[in-house]
């Protein structure tokens, strides 16, 4: 009897400790709940606080929801900059961000805005590195917002046109130094940084960009770009072929810009000015060298769609024609080889059944 009472006890015992330590594991994992759950809300409510603040800081001086902007060092309105950047989804605060720019085109551009009150007045006698540094950072995030954002919008809505025009402001003026408010040396410094600036433009989508906008605006029965729009677009495409004149660089133009449809007709009608700068920029002769090569056919042509690649053989030929002073020359040139054939096989016939004529 002794043995069984002994035997009952011990097994209640055990019970009764199971028990309270799955209470005390119950309890602890109810507080790690609550935890989270109190962290959670706080850094919420902490956030939202914080991006309300920077949101009116950044209205305050930009101008966006008052009457007129307000007057602030630029020292402080680059840091609430920065913080925006950081903080702020720009997606879902366009109108914000649409703001800055123009608070950094009108800083730069205006003539009644001292160099002291413009927005590159932070690189002007600054000789803290790490400051020149971030600011080179943040107008290298903006240049990329704004090269993302272009390939969002429609240009047929009136909201998205404007977008757009100040987006290609923003590039066009912010990748040119000499147009910066600096003293000479200060200008050269620059322009080597916009050359490095450049090319990682390119590689996040900047191309691909102004490709979506210029086939939203000109594949259409009523065109929605003019002439500013689109000299400004063809001379953003063209800075890296002025900076780099490489063949990766002519073979982007070609892939991205050139092979959009009926583009040398829009600009031969709206902006003849872009031809001649597209001429001087990339001669003719220098296409037809580029397209002779065979290895550099068949890559450009296998990314593009076959529509687009006789988009592509089209501009081309109807570019040589407008430039009547050396249309012999460049026809010559074209008819070295049978690069037009060689084209047209690429396209429409699959190149490992029908090799490239000789």
């Amino acid at each position: 009897m002794n043995s069984l009472s002994t035997s009952g006890k011990k097994d209640k015992f055990l019970e009764d400790a199971k028990t309270a330590r799955l209470e005390r594991q119950k309890e602890k994992a109810i507080q790690e709940s609550a935890v989270k759950v109190q962290s959670l809300v706080r850094g919420f409510l902490c956030r939202t606080r914080i991006s309300k603040g920077i949101l009116v800081e950044v209205n305050r001086f930009t101008g966006h929801g008052h009457d007129q902007e307000e007057k602030i060092p630029i020292q402080e309105a680059f840091t609430w900059i920065r913080k925006f950047l950081l903080f702020i989804p720009v997606k879902r605060h366009r109108n914000e961000f649409d703001g800055i720019c123009r608070f950094i085109l009108s800083s730069i551009l205006s003539p009644s805005c001292p160099a002291s009150e413009s927005y590159t007045a932070i690189l002007r006698n600054n000789k803290n590195k790490d400051l020149v540094q971030v600011w080179i950072q943040q107008l290298n995030k903006i240049l990329s917002l704004c090269s993302t954002l272009l390939r969002e919008l429609r240009p047929e809505l009136t909201g998205d046109h404007k977008s757009m025009m100040l987006y290609l402001n923003v590039i066009l003026t912010m990748t040119n130094p000499q147009v910066w408010k600096l003293n000479p040396e200060g200008k050269a410094a620059m322009t080597v940084v916009s050359c490095k600036m450049m090319p990682e433009l390119v590689s996040k989508g900047l191309l691909v960009s102004l490709q979506s906008i210029l086939k939203k605006g000109l594949c259409r029965s009523r065109l929605c770009l003019n002439k500013t729009e689109l000299s400004a677009m063809m001379a953003i495409s063209l800075r890296p072929l002025v900076m780099f004149k490489s063949d990766t660089q002519i073979k982007l133009f070609l892939l991205h810009i050139f092979s959009v449809p009926a583009l040398t007709f829009h600009l031969y009608l709206l902006a003849p000015d872009s031809l001649t700068l597209m001429t001087s920029s990339l001669p003719v002769k220098d296409v037809c060298s580029f397209l002779s090569n065979d290895q550099n056919l068949l890559v450009l042509f296998n990314a593009l769609e076959a529509n687009y690649g006789l988009c592509l053989l089209a501009n081309i030929v109807h570019w040589i024609c407008l430039d009547v002073k050396n249309i012999s020359a460049n026809l010559a040139q074209l008819m070295v080889s049978p690069l037009n054939f060689r084209l047209l096989f690429l396209i429409f016939f699959d190149t490992e059944n029908y090799p490239i004529l000789p």
